[in-house]
């Protein structure tokens, strides 16, 4: 009896530790491919209804067209200084890099805003704002809500604050801070990922492409004599043009974009500036919140809605099977001459395929072992069932 007892328990023991063992060869039957979004407020969706920012952001308009797995660790505000700390150190973000398949990076564009920032808050009284968003949107509340004397004044201050030689100094300091750290941020991702992970990066764009500071002020609704007298007696800075120093900085960031990309074959390189200098200051927004209307000022840079479509799609095409399969190609065929670790979606999709097939395989030889467990088991507990009668 003790004996029939104990291979009873013994039969117990094993239907119940088979399924506790079992999920993890079940769980790789996802065919999605994991996608990881890094970056700053641009990939973080900031500027977009809280309600429906996961679908409405670049990551989430990719993901929901090529059925991925999304992950977005984009926090807004970071710098490409605090990118680079965080990936270095933080093991939810490097467990990310490393199981992610695709990943697209938003990053650098906060080394500029500082400098940018500055300038708003004092030409557009802001005092009490503790974050670069906060005070950005009290700067184009105080505009509004000025009369068109002061309007004027505002904007006279930024044309002088963003000609001024501490903002060039502050930019440049942060063009350089952002070599710096993007260098060594990708340095970093090459070491955690995946060999076949594909990496898309976008490309910097200049939202304060306003133009000379005396159109700006001619375009500000129907203007009183005071405007007339300060535009004919402004001088110079009447024809300063405010995103002139932008451009050049864009310029410049976007430059180093290339070079440490090493002809692109440590990233892609999501191209957007151009499409985004077709932007409308003067009407309905039309890829970023920036606007001189009177009535709907804003000097917020975030992309809206039709904007993170337009970075949606600049990077699609190197998701697209056709795309990368060649890019996989050239790699094989270079690969004696260099390290090129693109990959394409095909092959990313056929390997998860593999590694599920790999897993029913052994899903399969682990139930029929069961099974003959089973019966072993079971043949003894008749053996000495018989034996005792």
């Amino acid at each position: 009896m003790k004996i029939m007892k104990k291979t009873f328990y013994c039969l117990l023991i094993l239907i119940i530790l088979f399924p506790i063992s079992s999920p993890c060869v079940f769980s790789a039957s996802s065919t999605k491919l994991q996608y990881l979004a890094l970056g700053d407020s641009i990939a973080e969706g900031y500027g977009l209804s809280n309600t429906e920012k996961k679908d409405t952001r670049y990551s989430g308009i990719i993901s929901k067209q090529k059925s991925y797995d999304e992950t977005n660790l984009a926090v807004s505000g970071m710098t490409c200084k605090e990118f680079y700390n965080i990936i270095s150190t933080n093991s939810t973000y490097q467990i990310a890099i490393q199981n992610a398949d695709i990943l697209t990076i938003s990053i650098g564009s906060n080394e500029l805003l500082d400098a940018v920032v500055t300038v708003i808050k004092n030409a557009m009284d802001v005092t009490d704002a503790q974050t670069r968003e906060n005070a950005i949107a009290k700067a184009s509340q105080n505009f509004k809500e000025a009369d068109l004397t002061k309007k004027i004044i505002m904007l006279k201050k930024l044309a002088i604050g963003f000609s001024s030689d501490a903002t060039r100094n502050n930019l440049a300091n942060g063009v350089d801070e952002y070599h710096t750290y993007w260098k060594k941020s990708i340095n970093e991702i090459n070491k955690l990922k995946k060999t076949n992970s594909i990496i898309v990066v976008t490309e910097f764009y200049n939202p304060y492409r306003l133009g000379k500071l005396g159109n700006l002020i001619n375009k500000i609704g129907t203007l009183d004599n005071s405007a007339n007298s300060y535009i004919n007696s402004s001088g110079e800075l009447a024809n300063s043009d405010i995103g002139v120093l932008f451009d050049s900085c864009i310029t410049q960031m976007n430059q180093i974009l290339n070079s440490e990309s090493n002809n692109q074959s440590n990233y892609k390189i999501a191209s957007i500036k151009n499409t985004f200098d077709t932007h409308n200051y003067f009407g309905k927004p039309k890829y970023i919140n920036v606007s001189i209307l009177p009535t709907n000022f804003s000097l917020d840079p975030h992309p809206n809605y039709n904007g993170h479509m337009q970075i949606a799609n600049s990077i699609l095409p190197y998701l697209e099977t056709s795309t990368t399969q060649q890019n996989y190609n050239e790699q094989n065929s270079n690969n004696s001459q260099n390290n090129n670790n693109s990959l394409s979606t095909r092959n990313l999709y056929t390997n998860k395929k593999a590694n599920i097939y790999n897993g029913w395989n052994t899903a399969i030889i682990m139930f029929i072992t069961f099974i003959l467990i089973i019966l072993v088991v079971m043949g003894i507990y008749i053996f000495f069932l018989y034996k005792k009668h």
